[in-house]
């Protein structure tokens, strides 16, 4: 029993076999064809068709040094655990007795090419293949020739492995149940070699950007519409994670189904996301998948379907990720802090959404809310990757033309005041680790200069992605908290500067003084060219590494329009950052940090915390 569950969680495991057994290929390729994509067996036949779970995994690990396991996972309500945990293993005690079908191993061997692939994308992921594949087996092609030894497994091999280790009577089952439950009272990047960039406006609106390169043999596509969470109020909150989430589950004359089989079979993937300031849909694919995909990506987009039949499937997942924010002290620690420092604005709310929206919401009103802020006048598509840009730019036109003009621009907020003193909230919780977040009034994110002068400064005193800077040497250093980290938050709306630390009960009160005095030391500290080189190193370091794949490349092209900097703003980023002075930092610092800060405290004792210390 875990106390901060909201689900219940099972694994169920088969001892197998070390890396270099024979049988490692048959059982990679088992794996994928049991949970890899919405077509797979487990996910179709257990979440999909039976809606016995909210998500379900497997995996093949196979060790070096030892034997490994065949392990299945997925996550379910506490009443449907019992029925779950069944279906699954009726599930493969079938693909045991009856084995594979060819469908369904050329799906997977398409999709494990596909996944080599998208691995060797960036200079760092081919120099940690070489050096994990001599580690782990004494040959550097180890990968490589992995590959190629997976296109030569059979249905039958699939369907001897399966046999072999799946015996349902020697599984390992562990179960983690809710408490309360009744069942618990129980270098630059290779890929983008030099290439033409192209950019246009359709008549619409939709502005465009392609972005052919002869590199690794992949086309991603990015659709962003400004929008998000900051479109949302209480009575909507949710529908955007709701509508994007749905729009892949049918589009055009396409079912689920079929959407998902085409994006397995062709060793790719789609995705919808409802973000903070746009609406983001996505799809990377094997460049001779490319010319359907695009097709499909349109449909997705402009003309989702938005079945009962999905939606029924969907709402118990969307319900359980809200749920789920409250199992761990960050989750609890955001919403909480959230609630008190943006009082009304949108970003008070969290992307999941509140329940009783979810619940409530139907085909048609998500149908109406995708009519009303999907349009190509707020809307940027960024294609990057292997493909021809004059057969692209006609496909492109013809496909997007008729999308709905208009724009979207989100209601104006003010920025947060905070009187000199400070705020400060306490909130009881049950897990045993205290959480602090001590806040002050941000920016928009098209404050370009501040919040580049915010990077530098965020950076001197928190590090840039990695755990550094004043804040991880005095409370770490001193070992009074677990993490401590620090971001400037911005978006469409203000945001703010946010810094957050999980530590100990009786250390919380002493976290957040010391955090609170870091942030007043900005306002006197004299920083020095040198400090802000280092800082601007580190950035540019941490976003080249962060920016290698077609993904990132296409989406962060396509955002970068969109909030108006340019699809080309990276080029001329480092020089941007570079001309960042200590004079601009101490700017920063005193226009955003000089007044009081908003404090939220989640905590399981607070009666050790004072009454004094805002």
């Amino acid at each position: 029993v875990h106390k901060t569950l909201t689900e219940a969680v099972e694994r169920i495991g088969f001892q197998s076999i070390p890396l270099l057994h024979e049988d490692l290929y048959a059982l990679d390729v088992l794996s994928y064809i049991l949970t890899r994509g919405e077509s797979s067996r487990l996910v179709e036949a257990v979440r999909r068709r039976r809606r016995l779970v909210t998500s379900i995994s497997s995996h093949s690990w196979t060790p070096g040094w030892g034997k490994g396991e065949f392990m299945v996972a997925f996550r379910a309500r506490p009443n449907l655990v019992d029925a779950a945990e069944q279906a699954v293993l009726e599930e493969l005690r079938k693909v045991a007795a009856e084995g594979v079908t060819e469908a369904e191993l050329a799906r997977a061997k398409r999709q494990k090419v596909a996944d080599f692939v998208y691995s060797q994308q960036t200079v760092q992921s081919q120099a940690a293949r070489l050096g994990t594949d001599y580690l782990s087996t004494g040959d550097v092609e180890f990968s490589r020739r992995y590959t190629e030894r997976i296109q030569q497994v059979t249905a039958a091999q699939v369907g001897r492995v399966a046999k072999k280790y799946l015996d349902c009577e020697r599984a390992v089952i562990t179960r983690m149940l809710p408490a309360g439950s009744a069942r618990a009272r129980r270098a630059r990047s290779r890929p983008t070699s030099r290439a033409a960039t192209s950019f246009f406006r359709l008549p619409n609106g939709l502005r465009v950007v392609l972005h052919p390169t002869k590199g690794v043999g992949l086309v991603s596509m990015a659709l962003v519409t400004r929008g998000g969470l900051v479109a949302e109020t209480p009575a909507t909150n949710g529908m955007g994670a709701l509508m994007t989430a749905l729009s892949t589950k049918g589009a055009g004359d396409l079912s689920a189904e079929d959407i998902a089989a085409f994006f397995d079979g062709a060793g790719g993937s789609i995705s919808a996301r409802c973000g903070t300031s746009a609406f983001c849909w996505q799809a990377t694919v094997l460049a001779d998948s490319f010319p359907r995909a695009l097709e499909i990506f349109a449909d997705v987009v402009q003309r989702p379907t938005f079945p009962d039949k999905e939606l029924q499937i969907l709402r118990p997942v969307a319900l359980a990720r809200i749920r789920r924010i409250g199992e761990n002290w960050l989750g609890q620690l955001q919403q909480r802090f959230r609630r008190d420092f943006f009082r009304d604005s949108p970003l008070a709310m969290m992307a999941a959404g509140r329940e009783e929206v979810v619940s409530s919401a139907t085909s048609r009103s998500l149908a109406a809310y995708h009519r009303a802020h999907v349009k190509a006048g707020a809307s940027v598509l960024a294609i990057y990757g292997n493909f021809d840009a004059a057969r692209t730019r006609r496909r492109v036109k013809a496909l997007f033309g008729a999308m709905g003009r208009g724009d979207y621009q989100p209601p104006d907020h003010e920025r947060r005041k905070v009187a000199p003193g400070g705020e400060r909230y306490v909130h009881a919780t049950r897990l045993k680790g205290s959480g602090v977040v001590v806040a002050a009034p941000g920016m928009r994110l098209t404050a370009l200069r501040d919040r580049l002068a915010m990077a530098v400064l965020d950076t001197i005193i928190s590090g840039y992605r990695l755990p550094r800077g004043w804040l991880h040497d005095e409370l770490r250093g001193r070992r009074l908290v677990y993490v401590v980290h620090a971001y400037n938050w911005t978006s469409l709306v203000p945001g703010a500067f946010v810094v957050y630390a999980h530590c100990e009960p009786d250390k919380v009160e002493q976290v957040a003084r010391i955090i609170r005095a870091d942030l007043r030391r900005t306002l006197t500290h004299r920083f020095t060219a040198r400090e802000v080189e280092l800082a601007v190193n580190m950035i540019l370091t941490a976003e080249l590494l962060a920016k290698q794949q077609m993904s990132a490349l296409a989406m962060q092209a396509a955002l970068d329009e969109l909030h108006g900097f340019g699809y080309d703003f990276r080029k001329r980023y480092e020089k941007l950052l570079r001309a960042v002075t200590p004079e601009d930092v101490s700017r920063v610092a005193r226009k955003y940090l000089a007044g009081g800060y908003v404090t939220t405290i989640v905590t399981p004792h607070p009666e050790l915390l004072t009454k004094q210390g805002k």
